[in-house]
């Protein structure tokens, strides 16, 4: 009993799970290393472009956590600040309810993505919706612009960030599912 709890546990030699420099070590029978060492993380293709995506999708999920706050606490506070000229309705219930609403729905949709955002493969299908729904607020704001003239620099710099982020991130994507983590080029099927 006490050999296999010191086995399992990674003592007197077989499989060792604990990591050294980002590597499994497997030991022989002889306590000596396995000539054949697990690879890292870093040594698996596509790694590095799944992870470089995820980075950045989580740094583009800061934006609905803290606006999406501000707009559940401050109101429409949020919007005079992005320059809209609210002051006639700034006190209005209505208005407060409705931009404190959206602000909770953009803050939900900010942690769906950075949940999105730790499975890219396994979530593919709802981290390209999500993108997709980003590139669409954009196209919604630009339609805008065309029809009532442009908002203020924030709102102005939000509607780049939307077109921008929103289709280089569905881009970025494909891209680093071409050649999944774990799978060699040689082994993957060509896509059309």
């Amino acid at each position: 009993m006490l050999a296999r709890r010191q086995h399992c546990l990674g003592f007197g030699g077989g499989y060792n799970p604990r990591r050294r420099s980002g590597k499994l070590i497997r030991r022989d029978h002889d306590g000596g290393l396995d000539p054949h060492p697990t690879p890292s993380s870093a040594d698996i293709p596509g790694r590095h472009a799944v992870h470089a995506l995820r980075m950045a999708v989580r740094m583009l999920c800061i934006i609905p956590f803290v606006t999406g706050g501000a707009d559940i606490i401050n109101g429409v506070g949020l919007l005079t600040f992005a320059g809209a000229r609210l002051e006639s309705v700034a006190s209005d219930p209505t208005l407060n309810s409705q931009v404190g609403f959206w602000g909770a729905i953009w803050f939900g949709f900010g942690i769906i993505l950075w949940r999105a955002s730790s499975h890219l493969q396994d979530e593919a299908v709802l981290f390209r919706l999500l993108c997709g729904t980003i590139a669409l607020s954009g196209l919604a704001r630009l339609g805008s612009a065309f029809a009532y003239g442009l908002p203020g620099p924030v709102l102005t710099l939000a509607m780049s960030v939307e077109l921008i982020a929103g289709t280089g991130f569905l881009f970025w994507h494909t891209s680093a599912l071409r050649h999944p983590p774990g799978v060699t080029a040689e082994a993957q099927p060509s896509l059309p």
